[in-house]
């Protein structure tokens, strides 16, 4: 009962017309850390996203080489 009271759509006009009987609340949306990445990108930061890739490469060349070295001095 309470939120057909606080709902204000659909209104009814005297002549008839009903007013916002389609309307629906937007629903809340949720950040996700990909949008935080874009918006501190598009923001602040231009070459973010970009120090950003090279960090994740470095992260992964360095952990490729640290195996092959290891299957290398191991064998």
């Amino acid at each position: 009962m309470e939120d057909k009271e606080k709902k204000i759509t659909p209104y009814r006009t005297s002549t008839g017309i009903m007013i916002g009987q389609f309307y629906e609340r937007r629903q809340p949306m949720e950040y996700t850390r990909d949008m935080g990445l874009i918006q501190v990108a598009l923001i602040s930061d231009q070459n973010f996203l970009r120090k950003f890739w090279l960090k994740n490469v470095a992260y992964v060349v360095s952990v490729v080489v640290a195996i092959v070295s290891l299957a290398i001095f191991t064998r």
